[in-house]
């Protein structure tokens, strides 16, 4: 059985023929070409060209990412902050207000803040803007509107090349609005 070979299904009795080292060819990694000098040139040259694509198109993603992430944490925050708004927490100081980390009670309009800063950590909420009536810096009454705005500015990885897509010096800029009614408290 050692003599005879399988092919394509059907037998050969073809005996088997062992090769010396001498007659044995060369790996491939040994053989040399004309060709073969220019291969490693070749490669770099190929790599240098699509590396700088691919760390825009990296970069890229990892931006879009980030202001999707901090787009929705924002919206979720100013959503946790404006439900709070809307039950009428911290109207009558000071029960129910929120402190600040020095123990310090905090007006509702602040505690609507630092609501908002507890569910968003990473992010500034020191320039949100309460209306209510279109009054700024009032949370309104019981049965009133109330609406809470951020804008937030997100610098970006790809910079430069950002600013050819979103306005402004690489940055995203993104406003994040909610409007409740007041709950009768």
């Amino acid at each position: 059985m050692d003599s005879e070979r399988t092919i394509g299904g059907a037998s050969s009795t073809q005996p088997r023929q062992w090769l010396s080292a001498e007659q044995a060819p060369m790996p491939r990694t040994q053989q040399r070409s004309a060709r073969g000098r220019f291969m490693c040139g070749q490669s770099l040259v190929e790599f240098a060209l699509v590396l700088p694509m691919f760390l825009f198109l990296t970069c890229a993603i990892i931006d879009f990412s980030r202001a999707y992430y901090s787009q929705m944490t924002v919206q979720n925050a100013l959503r946790e902050a404006g439900r709070y708004a809307a039950t009428g927490q911290c109207s009558a100081p000071p029960s129910g207000c929120l402190t600040d980390s020095k123990g310090n009670v905090l007006s509702r309009i602040g505690s609507i803040q630092q609501m908002a800063q507890q569910m968003a950590p990473g992010f500034d909420f020191s320039s949100m803007t309460v209306s209510s009536g279109g009054v700024s810096g009032n949370a309104g009454a019981p049965g009133a509107v109330v609406t809470l705005t951020i804008t937030e500015n997100i610098p970006l990885l790809t910079g430069p090349i950002a600013s050819m897509f979103f306005a402004g010096s690489g940055n995203y800029n993104f406003t994040a609005s909610v409007t409740f009614k007041n709950e009768p408290y």
